[in-house]
Formats: structure tokens, C-alpha cells, sequence
């Protein structure tokens, strides 16, 4: 995957290594920015608000392209302690019961955690609050915290202050001398109750980015589940029953792939094929099914040809869909004989794709039964249909992914050449 700024080639893993470079040519050595990935499985991405979001199945990520840019998408609530006592002169606040809680901030993407849970002091009468921080951790990149509290006897919440550090918490809050009635900024990690609305979303298979939301999909315990972000916030998850579905739960099998496609989102599953519509309004999203029966099996075989059809390895053979329908025929026909060859069972997850802009090729590395790797290449020719493969004079390329060619354009190397690039076992 590329960033949206052009500057960095996201790869998506040399082993168990999420690995990056500025340009690729021959002898450039990526380096890696994220060890311990999930094995034997091969990422989904998408770029949103200048980073790379990666779905490794095991944890989500959030990346610049760099080491220290490359962190967990989200955190568990801080359990970090602190006390509080009334103090300090604030002439015009009333007594009563003040609550105070506090989030961690990602210092690379910006995202915010959950919130802490709150802490009660009993206020006096044209007083502020003195807080001490007594257990409170900077653990990079969580580094800087914002500090959150009611007025007296309330339960909305107010940021009180952020970019709190272990060096500067004293000078910012030993005496919390702010007027209640000045309290204007509210929490978007609270509801008007005091209750949390949002959280770490769970380990996913499968991301994309479309309309403005990071939506992840295939949880474990919950392969059928779809949520996605807040607007333009693809880090913060609420953790609301409305930013949810369950994409054909009774049918059993799992969601497989997401596209962002003509202003629709298109979910696969193993057998079938739905689509998402709505405005950005995410009470007005609507769900259905459009293709019931034939839908992917192999996640990393899904292409997106612009805006005109979407191709994908079902368990039949090469089909495309664009909105309506799927051919009843596979484009694949005049290979099946070899597409009834493929090791679904043990590579399925590990077959890839890619489309060659220039030439307008589809390519299908694949694994047959008894093989290892993906040890073919078949190319489909987008504008004829006509099948060939793909032969390397050096040996045989074991495949294992294709770069990223969607929305943003094709990769062009420090020459400007447009290239589809091609990463196999050893490189």
C-alpha cells in the first residue's frame, strides 16, 4: 500500500515483519517498521487522513511508514490513578460533586483512548480542585493525556485541559482553578450521561475505507461482524449498537472482503455478495444481499477495476460484480480445468491478485493441490477476456502479493514509470 502523500511503499509483510521503503527498485532493501504480524496470513489496508490502516488479524495498525509511527490503532481505557482534593481560590463555583477522568493521546496519529474511569471530589464552595497524579504512565506513543470534568453535581463531561505530560501534570492541574460556567469544549468520549461511547475494537480481518469511516470486518468469535468509525475519525470506534452490523449472521459463513465501490460498500462473504448504501449519515446505512449463493473465497484475489467492475476467485472460478450482478458463466471458464486444481483448502487465504494499469491485466497467483506457494500466474487480459500466464525467464516466482492499485493510482517508481510490483517468497 502506498501513503496518500506518495512518499512511502507500504509492504505488506516479509514474514512476520510489516516492511517499507521509499522507492522500490532493484537492489533496494525495505526496511521493517513492525515485527510479530500474525503468520500465515496477508494483511488488508487502506489509506485514510495521510496513514496506512492495516488489518493483520491479530491487531489492527495504524502507520506512517515509519517505526515509531506504527502502532496499534486503538488502547484499552488508562487505569493510571489520581486523587483530587477542593482547593484554590474560583470565585462563582458551587459546591458539590466534581468528577474528573482522563484519555491517553497516540502522539504519531492523534487517535484517543477510551476514557479512564472517574474519580469523585467533593468541591467547596468558590474552590477548584487540586489533582495528584499518583500512578499515571507515558508509555510511547501514547505520551500525552487530556483531562476531563463535570461541573459541580453534573454529569456531562468537559475537556479541561490536553497535551498533559509526566512533566508538566503539576503545573497544569495542582489547582484546577477553571469556572464551571467556563467549561465549554464537550466530551466526544462521553454522552450528556458521563457514559463512555467509544472503544478498542477488536482484532480484524479485513478493512476499507469508504465515505469517510474506516470500516473493519471478520472479528474472531464474530467472522459475520462489520463496524465501522466515526466521520473523518477512522481511529475512534463507538462503541454503540447503531455502528454495527451482523452481515448474514444465520448463514454461517464468513465475511471475506470489502470494496469501496461507486458510493456503495460491497461486502463478500464465502457464498454471497451484499451491498451497503446510505448517505453519511450512519442511521440511514441500509444492508442487503445482492448476489445470494457465489461470493469469495480468497480474500487477496479481490481487484477493483476503477469504477466498472470488481474481479474476484469465488470457489467456481474467476467471477466480476458491479453492482447488479455476477456472470453466470466465470470469466475463468477456459482455464477451469486448472481453477479445479486449486488448493482451496489450505491456501485460499494466501492466492493474490493485482491489476497491471498499463496493460490492463488481471493477475491470479495460485496455488494447485499438492504445491506449497503459488506457483502460477494466470493473467486475464480486462479489455478482451482472453487468458494467459504469466512466465519469468529467471525461474518460477512464488507470488505472494501484488502492490495496491486502487483510488490512488498506480506506483511509479524514482523515474515515474508506472509499475505493478510483484513480491514473491525471497523478496
Amino acid at each position: 500500500y502506498v501513503k496518500s502523500d506518495l512518499t512511502k511503499l507500504i509492504l505488506s509483510k516479509c514474514g512476520t515483519e510489516l516492511c517499507a521503503a521509499a522507492d522500490i527498485a532493484a537492489g533496494t532493501t525495505p526496511a521493517a517498521i513492525k515485527t510479530g504480524l500474525a503468520s500465515n496470513f496477508i494483511p488488508s489496508g487502506a489509506n485514510a487522513n495521510g496513514y496506512v490502516f492495516i488489518a493483520d488479524s491479530a491487531t489492527n495498525y495504524v502507520s506512517d511508514g515509519t517505526s515509531a509511527g506504527t502502532n496499534e490503532l486503538q488502547k484499552t481505557a488508562p487505569t493510571g490513578v489520581i486523587t483530587g482534593a477542593s482547593g484554590g481560590a474560583a470565585v462563582g463555583n458551587a459546591a458539590g460533586a466534581v468528577l474528573y477522568c482522563y484519555t491517553d493521546v497516540d502522539a504519531y496519529s492523534g487517535a484517543e483512548s477510551p476514557p479512564s474511569a472517574y474519580i469523585t471530589v467533593t468541591r467547596t464552595a468558590d474552590q477548584g480542585v487540586s489533582l495528584t497524579n499518583v500512578s499515571l504512565t507515558f508509555t510511547t506513543p501514547w505520551t500525552t493525556k487530556k483531562f476531563y470534568r463535570t461541573a459541580a453535581g453534573g454529569t456531562q463531561f468537559y475537556l479541561v485541559v490536553s497535551g498533559i505530560t509526566a512533566a508538566n501534570f503539576a503545573a497544569s492541574l495542582s489547582a484546577d482553578v477553571t469556572l464551571d460556567s467556563a467549561l465549554t469544549t464537550l466530551s466526544e468520549v462521553h454522552d450528556e450521561d458521563g457514559v463512555t461511547v467509544i472503544e478498542k475494537p477488536g482484532a480484524a480481518k479485513h478493512l476499507c475505507w469508504h465515505r469517510g469511516r474506516l470500516f473493519l470486518a471478520n472479528f474472531s468469535g464474530s467472522p459475520t461482524l462489520l463496524r465501522w468509525s466515526r466521520e473523518l475519525e477512522p481511529t475512534q470506534f463507538s462503541n454503540l449498537e447503531q455502528a454495527q452490523f451482523q452481515v448474514g449472521k444465520l448463514e454461517g459463513d464468513e465475511i471475506t472482503g470489502l470494496v469501496s465501490f461507486r458510493g456503495s460498500l460491497v461486502i463478500f462473504k464465502t457464498n454471497s455478495v451484499w451491498v451497503m448504501n446510505g448517505d453519511l449519515e450512519e442511521t440511514n446505512f441500509t444492508l442487503f444481499c445482492r448476489v445470494p449463493g457465489r461470493g469469495c473465497v480468497c480474500p487477496r484475489t479481490i481487484v477493483n477495476d476503477g469504477d466498472q467492475r470488481i474481479f474476484f476467485l469465488s470457489a467456481n472460478g474467476v467471477l466480476w460484480f458491479d453492482l447488479a450482478s455476477v456472470p453466470q458463466v466465470p470469466v475463468s471458464d477456459p482455464i477451469a480445468d486448472d481453477v479445479r486444481d486449486l488448493d482451496f483448502t489450505n491456501r485460499a487465504g494466501l492466492m493474490v491478485a493485482g491489476k497491471d494499469p498499463h496493460e490492463r491485466l488481471y493477475k491470479l497467483a495460485v496455488t494447485p493441490v499438492g504445491a506449497s506457494a503459488n506457483t502460477k500466474v494466470h493473467v486475464l487480459n480486462l479489455d478482451t477476456g482472453a487468458w494467459g500466464r504469466d512466465e519469468y525467464g529467471m525461474g518460477i516466482i512464488q507470488v505472494t502479493c501484488f502492490t495496491d492499485t486502487g483510488n490512488l493510482g498506480p506506483i511509479r517508481n524514482s523515474d515515474g514509470q508506472v509499475k505493478l510490483y510483484v513480491g514473491d517468497e525471497s523478496g
